[in-house]
This record gives structure tokens, sequence and C-alpha cells, in this order.
């Protein structure tokens, strides 16, 4: 893809403007598409990654999570955080794009297209509120929910390079992530790749194009590598290009399940202070991403 890109702590952050990543991403499921109409070899799913500093400041404490993001061919610069570590860092000024922001303008591209979208994530029915509300926003857009329970993560930890993240258990009610090292990718039990296949089977089945992700990181970055992983290694005649995003707690605020800041207040990068008042208990997380400052100040 010809966007630029700048590292924050060894994370690459795309700089590039809105247009020209909205651009990138038409250019790639056009290319894709017409790849699969005349033979030829289908593209890797397209991975769109949202770091801001908390999730940077967690990909320094977490190997494995640090490649994840780093295989991204997008990492907007969400977070107010982001956009001064990249002026501090190369005196280069960009503007923030935020996950919900571009999530948006990526359903507006899919209805032009008429790309069927897919959604993943939320608690209780707010994927399907979420995928109601944008078609009232986006008439004539295409959408699914996928709708298989809460998906639960154990067994992550801290890992060597070169591992990978299988999903078991995918049933209605939840599925666990477990992990398995990626020369023993042979070694993973039927089960746990059936159950993967059960994803791959419900993308292809109904034609999804974008698949939106909302389970909060790191379970998101690590079901989204687990999917890319197998659709770039699993033979199939149906498959068609798609993009996987991750967008965090962006269901929650187009379904109205809570509200977002006032625009005032998101224009100055204080959206973070608005969580924190709304969410007291946030503060932890906060200061654990407080510690990302200082390690661009640090790094330079």
């Amino acid at each position: 893809m010809s966007l630029d890109s700048k590292k924050i702590l060894e994370i690459p952050i795309t700089i590039s403007s809105k247009e020209n990543i909205l651009e990138e991403v038409e250019k790639y499921l056009k290319r894709g598409q017409w790849a699969m109409g005349n033979g030829q070899k289908k593209e890797d799913p397209l991975l769109i990654f949202t770091p801001n500093p908390e999730i940077i400041e967690y990909a320094q404490t977490d190997p494995e999570f640090k490649n994840i993001l780093n295989t991204a061919e997008i990492n907007l610069p969400d977070g107010a955080g982001t956009v001064w570590a990249v002026n501090h860092s190369y005196q280069e000024k960009i503007t923030r794009i935020t996950g919900i922001e571009f999530m948006l303008d990526l359903c507006g591209l899919a209805r032009k297209e008429t790309i069927r979208i897919g959604l993943i994530g939320g608690k209780g029915e707010v994927a399907l509120r979420t995928s109601e509300c944008l078609q009232r926003i986006y008439p004539g857009l295409k959408a699914n929910v996928f709708e298989a329970g809460e998906i639960k993560m154990s067994n992550i930890t801290t890992l060597p390079a070169g591992r990978q993240f299988q999903i078991s258990k995918l049933q209605p009610g939840h599925a666990e992530l477990v992990s398995a090292s990626s020369e023993d990718k042979s070694q993973i039990p039927n089960q746990v790749r059936d159950d993967i296949e059960n994803i791959i089977h419900w993308i292809e089945e109904k034609k999804i194009g974008i698949l939106f992700v909302a389970l909060g990181f790191p379970k998101q970055e690590y079901f989204i590598e687990n999917v890319k992983y197998q659709m770039s290694n699993v033979k199939s005649d149906k498959e068609k290009p798609l993009v996987l995003m991750a967008v965090g707690g962006s269901f929650d605020y187009i379904s109205g399940r809570v509200k977002r800041a006032p625009v005032w207040m998101r224009n100055r990068g204080l959206e973070w202070l608005y969580r924190l008042i709304k969410e007291p208990l946030r503060i932890k997380r906060q200061l654990k991403g407080a510690r990302f400052f200082w390690r661009v100040f640090r790094d330079k």
C-alpha cells in the first residue's frame, strides 16, 4: 500500500490523510475482486488497527501483541496522545482519525460499492442494534451480525515471538482463545481448527467484505490475527478480499448504548477526560497509558 507511516515505540502509525487511506482500502477491495474473478491468487485479508497510547503502551509489555500490530497494513492514529507523539518525535503534524469515524466511512464505502459488512462483538444485542443503526444511516447497506454469544480469552500471556493464537470452543455462549506455537500448527486439535473454520464459513457464506470486530483490546487484535492466518492458508473457491478492522467500543457509541463526548471536547483531544468522568474506574487503565508519554520522551 502506498501509505506513509512513522514508528512510535516500534509501532508503525499511518500518517496519510483519511481520504488517502480510504482510497487505498477501496483499491484493495476492487483489486481483490478482479483477481478472484480472473482466477488469480487471492489477496490476503487487510488489517486495520487503532493504536492509541494505552494500546501502544500495552504492546511494550507483550511482544506477541506488538508483532500483531506490526502486521497491520493500517494503524490509525486514534488518540490525541498518538497524534502528539508523531508530532513530538518527527515534527510531523497529522490529524487524528478515530476508529468510530473511520468505521462509519467504511460503511459509506461499503454501501457505495455494494459490499456486505459483518459485525462481531459487543455486549448483549449491541451488535444487532449497531447494525440497525448503520442501516438507518446508510440506507441500502448490507450487514450481518455474527451471533455466537460471548467470546472469551484464556491462556493469553507474554509469549515468545512466533506464537499464533487459536480459537477454541466456539459455540453459543462463549468461545475461548488458546495459544499454539507457529511451528506446531499441525498439532492444533481438530476441534480448534473446526471452530476457526466456522467463522471463516460464516464470512464466506454471507459474502462479508468488511468485518468489524468489537471485542476490546487485546482480544480483538488476537482474534483478527487468527482469522487472517486461517483465511490466508485455507483453500476455497468462495474467498473474496476481506478487510478486518478492530473497532473497540464503537458499537456502544453507534448504537447509543454509551454517549460520546461533546464535539468540542473531541476537537480538543479531551475525549479521554469525558470517559474518565463518566467511568471513574478507568483511572487505572489511563494511568497505565500515561507511561506512554514518558517512553516517547525517553525514546527521542
